[in-house]
């Protein structure tokens, strides 16, 4: 029924001009359509059972809000849609007067806020996190708490910043990706404001192993900063500083390309500081310049025969060497001087041992002058060895017109003869000359005075008078010649306070005059049935002698015998052979004895015996020291003193100080010659006499020879003998 613009029919209620204002509420079943103006409810409100449908100018309300209460469990609370096939608003819209302390949205679970969208803008999500799949602009920045965000798919556009409180950002797939356009702060910064932290900074994990890099910093496209999988970081370009210190482990450092530069200028005084230390060995494949002072323990230069090439001996060195200059120089504004050689002038020399630097600065390899100089010194010594050769073979010459001319003063004084021949060289040698020099007395009065002949007579006189004195026992003195308390005094002041005692044994009375023994070698079993006699520890054969026979011979009872004493006592008697005295042999007997000697050497042959033997338990043990000395040189030094031992065990004394009938030299000066101060000790020991004498080297003792050849080990030894002794 139709009454002023409302129509109310069993269709329901239709309220077509003016709207419906109803107070006190109303119940509507059947639904409610309002049209153009719209519907609006004061007072207590609107109960709609049924739904509400609201067409054209939809729903407004203006005061008191609006809550949307439900009990339901099978359809959404509230649900907005919008069918139209283009549309450019926004779904839900939500607008305030206010500007602050509001919340647009806060959804609510219960009574915790789960999810707030505040005045300003932020979002709040309490709860549960965020998950975003398409992307994500955020203006403002985001905060988000306990759980995290959560991006999905097309990840996360943010401006205005992030963040991240509590448990931080975790991406799981797709991984984070930060791109920036500004100019004036950092792209990413990664800061902890930690009091105290054990933790990193920057934590990069992967589950592979390999294959991929851990940072790869690119600049235009370009890698300059790479760490591998394994670890391994490269620098393109740039370089490398570093302040603080470098420790590298494992593989080591490698550089590919540039150089390594240290710039620090710690000076180095030990091995163990300076700018740079090593603790282990440095191998370097190239060349090494230094520009201070280079210190080492030692310094090997590889000389591998597998790396040489054209080797050739070295010639002409000591010319090589002649034109090297060694001066004494300085370097330039350091007060440091040292000898050495400059390098230009090595360099017209011998050019290959000098170098020069990319500046221009000259170096000389001092250790490749070394061959140059053991070369030159292999010459002299070849030249020494000529000239020595040459030497002996002149004082050979020498000692044989000596020993000729010298054998005419046996027996005589020749005082005056040396000073008249050492003084006066033009003054006549010829024999009938020399025969009047003998046995006469130089006056006193000539060598007394401070004039430069009478110094010339006494320098002249002291130096034979030292030398036969230091050499030879005085075993007689003259008793019509150069007597007198005033001769005394001379002879005194012409010996050095030092001088003390004669050192050697009795003047042979030859005064070089050798005569060569005709030397005859014989087993030992052979010598037995031998007629043989013993003179000065030498065994003479008088098989072939009438002198010696059994049947007529006026010494016949000599064979067998030591004949020394007898002969230097001009005895016959049986009693007086063999016979070793207790005293001095005396001047006259030793002229007697030396002219024996020189008779036995041309007359008789001299037997040298192989082999000495005595009998040792059934066993025979050969005793030939000279021949153990001869073959050393065969054998170990070890074996070598074995078999001396061996040897002395059952050697006499007179084997320990046999003579070589060829060179006159004891076993003892044999072992001189040799430098062998292991052999020189036994023998010593053995009872080697210290006395003996050589006629080969000048009639020299051991201790004389080791002088000789500067062998001061023999020397120190055999002076400590002389002083126990």
């Amino acid at each position: 029924m139709p009454h002023g613009g409302v129509t109310l029919d069993d269709t329901g209620l239709t309220v077509s001009g003016g709207g419906a204002n109803i107070a006190g509420g109303a119940i509507i079943a059947g639904g409610v359509t309002v049209s153009n103006t719209g519907l609006t409810v004061s007072g207590g409100g609107a109960i709609i059972t049924g739904g509400v449908t609201v067409s054209n100018t939809g729903l407004t309300v203006t005061t008191g809000g609006a809550s949307i209460t439900d009990t339901g469990t099978t359809a959404n609370t509230l649900t907005l849609t919008n069918s139209a096939g283009s549309f450019n608003k926004a779904i839900l819209s939500m607008v305030s007067t206010a500007t602050t302390g509001f919340s647009v949205i806060d959804a609510k679970v219960g009574s915790t806020s789960v999810f707030n969208v505040a005045a300003s803008g932020l979002t709040t999500i309490s709860a549960g996190g965020l998950s975003v799949s398409g992307g994500t602009t955020m203006a403002g920045g985001v905060t988000v708490s306990n759980t995290g965000l959560t991006v999905s798919g097309g990840g996360a556009s943010v401006t205005g910043g992030i963040t991240a409180v509590d448990i931080g950002v975790t991406v799981t797939t797709g991984g984070a990706r930060i791109y920036d356009t500004g100019s004036t702060a950092e792209t990413l910064t990664v800061k902890n404001s930690a009091n105290s932290l054990n933790k990193a900074i920057l934590y990069l994990d992967s589950t592979a192993t390999s294959g991929f890099p851990l940072i790869d910093a690119k600049v235009a496209g370009n890698s300059q900063f790479t760490v591998t999988a394994a670890g391994a970081t490269t620098i393109a370009s740039g370089g490398l500083s570093v302040t603080g210190g470098v420790t590298i482990a494992d593989t080591g450092l490698a550089v590919s390309l540039g150089t390594v530069s240290i710039s620090d200028t710690t000076a180095s005084t030990t091995s163990t500081d300076g700018a740079l230390v090593v603790g282990g060995g440095v191998g370097i494949g190239g060349s090494i310049r230094c520009a201070g002072t280079s210190y080492a323990v030692t310094h090997s230069n590889t000389s591998d025969r597998r790396l040489k090439t054209a080797i050739k001996r070295l010639e002409a060195a000591q010319e090589t060497i002649r034109r090297l200059r060694p001066v004494r120089c300085g370097r330039s504004a350091v007060r440091i001087y040292f000898p050495g050689f400059l390098a230009d002038e090595v360099g017209d020399v011998l050019p290959d041992l000098v170098q020069q630097d990319g500046d221009g600065w000259k170096s000389v390899d001092y250790v490749g002058i070394v061959p140059h100089l053991v070369r030159a010194m292999q010459e002299t010594q070849d030249q020494l060895d000529a000239s020595r050769a040459q030497m002996a073979r002149m004082q050979q010459q020498i000692d044989a017109l000596q020993a000729a001319r010298a054998a005419s003063w046996v027996g005589h004084d020749v005082a005056f003869l040396l000073l008249q021949l050492g003084l006066a060289p033009d003054a006549p040698d010829d024999a009938e000359a020399v025969a009047g020099y003998l046995d006469r007395e130089w006056p006193l009065h000539a060598l007394q005075g401070d004039g430069e002949a009478a110094s010339r007579r006494r320098q002249l006189l002291r130096e034979w008078f030292e030398r036969l004195h230091s050499r030879y026992d005085v075993v007689a003195q003259l008793s019509d010649r150069y007597v007198g308390v005033q001769w005394d005094a001379l002879r005194e002041s012409l010996l050095p306070p030092d001088s003390g005692s004669s050192s050697g044994a009795k003047c042979p009375m030859g005064f070089g005059a050798k005569t060569t023994s005709k030397v005859v070698s014989r087993k030992a079993e052979d010598v037995k049935g031998m007629q043989m006699i013993t003179f000065q520890g030498r065994r003479y054969d008088v098989t072939g002698s009438s002198l010696f026979q059994p049947e007529g011979g006026q010494f016949a009872h000599f064979v067998g015998h030591d004949v020394t004493y007898a002969l230097a006592i001009q005895s016959t008697r049986v009693e007086d052979l063999d016979v070793t005295p207790t005293r001095e042999y005396s001047f006259e007997e030793q002229l007697l004895l030396e002219r024996y000697r020189n008779f036995f050497a041309r007359e008789l042959a001299l037997i040298e015996v192989e082999t000495e033997q005595k009998e040792n338990g059934g066993q025979e043990e050969v005793i030939n020291l000279h021949q153990v000395i001869d073959e050393s040189d065969g054998m170990t030094q070890e074996v070598c003193m074995q078999r001396m031992k061996n040897v002395l065990k059952n050697a006499s004394s007179e084997q320990v100080n046999a003579t070589c009938a060829r060179s006159t030299m004891t076993p003892l000066h044999k072992a001189v010659e040799k430098h062998r101060l292991d052999l020189v000790k036994v023998l010593v020991q053995a009872g080697a006499d210290v006395k003996a004498r050589a006629a080969l080297y000048d009639d020299e003792t051991p201790l004389e020879m080791a002088h000789r050849f500067h062998f001061d080990d023999i020397v120190a030894h055999l002076e400590s003998v002389a002083v126990s002794g």
